[in-house]
């Protein structure tokens, strides 16, 4: 699985290998890699439903060829993949 987080111009791929996992902060995102590394994204006005929409689409879809997360498509911020 490959997980694509986008935002703007900004696109960072995380392979799964590498992908712990995702938690709600209270202004955001965080995710957490290997090796000790943390993308921490801040958006106050990201909703409670689409953080914990997020979450729990990566949690879930594990076995997905890709995982998008468009953090400026706020009606459809994750799209998921299958081969």
């Amino acid at each position: 699985m490959e997980i694509i987080v986008k935002k703007g111009d900004i696109e960072l791929k995380i392979g799964a290998d590498n992908f712990i996992e995702c938690k709600q902060t209270y202004d955001g995102l965080s995710f957490a890699l290997k090796h000790g590394l943390e993308y921490y994204l801040t958006d106050p006005d990201m909703q409670i439903v689409t953080k914990e929409r997020i979450i729990q689409t990566l949690d879930k879809f594990k076995n997905a060829k890709k995982v998008t997360v468009d953090l400026f498509n706020r009606a459809n911020p994750i799209r998921v993949e299958f081969e």
